[in-house]
């Protein structure tokens, strides 16, 4: 098929094609070559689309389409999603509908209540997007089943040859891509890189986390974000102080920031490392010998473009006046002032996009980065 055949309209229509469907075939068609084609140039180059473009999207309607209308969605069938994913390769575009889809579909499967009515409207406005994330690097891939009926080798090549025939398709785009992204890091085998300069990750899930990613950038794939959790801070009793549960939570956190920036080496000087809380804990000890969530938290910043050695930011105080509601400490720093920072002079990001009706002005920056 050459690329003047790829332009045409599409001559063969599906059985499931029905009136509605047609209209909405229109409207998809109308709104991608208005708002999407004449800006594809430029995602390409940038490498993602504006977040302007999913906000836009979700106001015509073309974001879960086969939703249920309680949840945001379109209240339509599969027949309207598949319509945008076939209006979507017929322009050539790439824009990330399908993993928005898959997305969604996990949360109105699995999720309760409560996480469907949080999140699946705003992913259908295009407030929120979808990503496909990985829990491991030597994982990343079409997996085995105990069977051996599915997945492994043989699956990945059915599945990217069934890509492939889709290269004309709806399914363009987006699947090769994944497959791209899987290749890439087979080929690179990050897994194999063992921590270097005497390194020691502390065990666990958050070490591991950090020593996979340690392991990225030392791969040279390309990774420019990478996040890291690590849990155990809801210390309502038994808080302890140098020894205790929040000691040795600490004492973890500690020991896997100093082993990745052992590990990185010289290769620190190109990275960042933000960390935050959820929140804070209150000033004050609770009955049960713990504390209890609050309000204002600290941030750690370290990295080679970091003016390190201090702590930014103004101290309000502990006396009873000077607490957030006479229990919490007060937030000074809005932490979106130093996530914007970092994007913008550490990642050449643009800063507008990054918090939805944040203004990000640089006076209001911490300072943090050199």
């Amino acid at each position: 098929m050459t690329a003047s055949t790829l332009a045409c309209p599409i001559p063969y229509e599906s059985p499931w094609a029905t009136d509605d469907v047609r209209m909405f075939r229109t409207t998809v068609r109308q709104f991608i070559q208005k708002e999407f084609a004449p800006r594809q140039a430029h995602w390409r180059e940038q490498r993602y689309p504006d977040a302007e473009a999913w906000t836009a999207a979700g106001g015509a309607g073309i974001l879960l389409p086969d939703f249920p209308e309680e949840y945001g969605g379109g209240g339509g069938t599969f027949a309207h999603q598949a319509v945008v994913l076939e209006e979507l390769a017929r322009a050539g575009v790439h824009f990330g509908a399908l993993i928005q889809s898959v997305v969604a579909h996990y949360i109105l499967a699995y999720g309760s209540e409560e996480q469907k009515r949080k999140w699946l409207p705003r992913m259908a406005r295009g407030e929120h997007v979808g990503a496909i994330a990985m829990n491991s690097v030597a994982d990343f891939d079409v997996k085995e089943s105990a069977t051996g009926m599915v997945g492994g080798a043989g699956a990945r090549r059915g599945f990217e040859s069934m890509y492939e025939q889709g290269v004309r398709d709806l399914l363009y785009g987006t699947g090769r891509e994944t497959f791209e992204a899987v290749k890439m890091l087979k080929a690179a085998a990050p897994q194999r890189l063992a921590p270097e300069n005497g390194a020691v990750y502390p065990r666990g899930r958050f070490g591991e986390s950090l020593r996979q990613i340690a392991q990225l950038i030392r791969a040279d794939v390309g990774l420019e974000v990478a996040f890291a959790d690590v849990g155990g801070w809801d210390t309502h009793a038994g808080q302890g102080n140098e020894r205790g549960q929040l000691a040795l939570r600490l004492k973890e956190f500690a020991e896997g920031l100093a082993a990745l920036d052992r590990d990185l080496g010289s290769r620190m000087s190109d990275v960042v490392v933000l960390t935050m809380s959820e929140f804070g804990r209150t000033v004050r000890e609770n009955g049960n010998r713990g504390t209890d969530h609050g309000h204002a938290t600290a941030m750690l910043a370290l990295g080679g473009a970091v003016k390190g050695g201090r702590v930014y930011g103004r101290w309000p105080g502990l006396r009873r006046e000077q607490l957030f509601e006479g229990r919490d400490l007060a937030v000074t720093t809005d932490f979106r002032s130093l996530f914007t920072e970092v994007a913008v002079r550490h990642l050449a990001a643009p800063p507008e996009p990054l918090f939805p009706g944040f203004a990000a002005r640089p006076s209001a920056f911490p300072g943090v980065i050199i």
